[in-house]
């Protein structure tokens, strides 16, 4: 982008010397280094360092891919093969997060459920805390104190070890777990995909 930006031949001449120099002739770029072929040599600039140098690495992975006939589905189904692979990265939400867990709740009217009720009502109000950016934390000494909000994105993390909800969601379901007889603080296992809270 730096060099494309450049106007001035004798820049553009000094700048392609001085960023490539040797590696020219390991791109396979034989012509003059000069100003009227910038885009020419851009295209092959940018051929060499994003498939020429990793193409190895492409043919392993295609060749993975091939295995148990992956690239084929791929090939022959584009549109939704993206839609399964590819993170649509999409705003996460109080709502979202809190409708990622399945429960059981113990008998209704005893003690226990009464108790999961209370910690389900207020894991939805602290997710809408998190989500309105209420909830911060403090860090360092008193010399160089910083502040960090918590998003729900780390709450997720925490909870899944992904900041962003798959395409195909999460295997195994999400759950809650209740425990009536632990002292422990809320937590997770991120294996069987279970928060576990008191």
């Amino acid at each position: 982008e730096e060099i494309d930006s450049i106007t001035d031949a004798k820049e553009f001449e000094d700048k392609v010397v001085t960023f490539f120099g040797n590696s020219l002739q390991d791109m396979g770029y034989t012509k003059p280094v000069v100003f009227p072929n910038k885009k020419e040599f851009l295209r092959t600039a940018t051929i060499h360092y994003t498939l020429v140098q990793s193409i190895c690495e492409l043919y392993q992975f295609i060749d993975g891919l091939n295995v148990v006939g992956v690239l084929e589905i791929l090939r022959n189904h584009p549109v939704e093969s993206r839609a399964i692979l590819q993170c649509s990265c999409n705003k996460l939400t109080a709502e979202m997060v809190d409708g990622l867990f399945k429960f059981n709740l113990s008998d209704e009217g005893s003690n226990k459920n009464q108790q999961e009720k209370s910690i389900l009502f207020f894991w939805s109000e602290f997710l809408e805390d998190v989500e309105r950016g209420d909830i911060q934390k403090e860090i360092g000494d008193s010399n160089s104190r910083i502040s960090i909000v918590v998003s729900l994105q780390a709450v997720l993390a925490f909870i899944t070890g992904s900041t962003h909800i798959p395409p195909l969601g999460f295997h195994p379901p999400r759950s809650i777990a209740f425990l009536h007889d632990e002292n422990r603080k809320m937590h997770v296992s991120t294996c069987s995909n279970i928060l576990f809270s008191q």
